[in-house]
């Protein structure tokens, strides 16, 4: 995570939330996260790419898994995008098609979020986005 926010008074929004590890994540979620993490381990990535995924991917569960919990906090979702890795954050300017994927899947927590006045709207067109571009890839 950047160490500004670490830092910051925003800082108790991201840092420090710690997960019930009861929390089951509903099926269709779960089949699909596990899809996404056999897709990155089957590919043809090097290995540091595979690293960089396999980490943003589990920030993504985590994220789906604070989604479920009985504390629930909408801007939960908003620590995803800061805490994936610099790597992460390359491959993903780079276009290539498993980083963007990984990001429609955070499109889908934003989804999850839309009755949040922040949230309306950007999950269904950050999905729009990715679509556009792996479809012209």
């Amino acid at each position: 995570m950047w160490d500004w926010v670490r830092e910051s008074e925003i800082a108790p929004l991201f840092v420090g939330r710690e997960l019930d590890d009861n929390i089951i994540l509903p099926k269709d979620v779960a089949d699909a996260v596990e899809l996404l993490e056999e897709y990155n381990q089957q590919s043809a990535d090097t290995g540091s790419d595979k690293e960089a995924y396999t980490l943003a991917i589990q920030g993504l569960k985590a994220s789906f898994m604070h989604l479920q919990s009985k504390e629930r906090d909408n801007g939960i979702v908003l620590s995803w995008p800061i805490d994936v890795s610099q790597e992460y954050t390359r491959l993903l300017s780079l276009r290539r098609p498993m980083a963007l994927v990984i990001l429609a899947y955070f499109a889908v927590t934003l989804e999850e979020v839309r009755e949040s006045w922040w949230a309306g709207g950007w999950g269904i067109q950050l999905i729009q986005e990715v679509s556009q571009v792996l479809s012209a890839e």
